[in-house]
């Protein structure tokens, strides 16, 4: 399970019903990410978040700045901003509680979204105390 710990406020999708998928995949593979946001736009989302995984196992270590997005995305979503609103997400997946002060001390602000994926109950326990 994950948690989601934090959501910037962005404006309601003006929309009686409005689908959203806030853990989307990037593919590596050229071509199919465009032909996913076309599909999801085709299906009705208005709005879907861009995840990036990052797991945080040592001392040390350090939660990038938001990625920069592929130019296929970029471009898609560009040409029908009126029609989608995409959101970069940021999955922590945590193994030590002692290493949770590094989410308060890093660049999190830098995406729209955080999931925490707690690998233990006591990591679970550290974030809601």
């Amino acid at each position: 399970p994950e948690i989601i710990m934090m959501a910037k406020r962005r404006a309601g999708c003006g929309h009686k019903s409005c689908f959203s998928d806030l853990n989307v995949i990037l593919s590596e593979s050229k071509g199919s990410n465009k032909e996913l946001i076309q599909r999801m736009i085709s299906y009705g989302y208005k709005r879907i978040g861009l995840n990036t995984e990052f797991v945080l196992a040592k001392k040390g270590e350090k939660v990038k700045e938001s990625v920069c997005l592929p130019d296929e995305v970029v471009s898609i979503t560009t040409e029908h901003r009126d029609d989608i609103e995409v959101l970069q997400r940021l999955t922590v997946i945590v193994e030590d509680h002692s290493l949770l002060h590094v989410l308060a001390a890093s660049p999190v602000n830098s995406y729209d979204l955080l999931a925490i994926r707690p690998l233990s109950e006591r990591v679970f326990q550290n974030v809601f105390p």
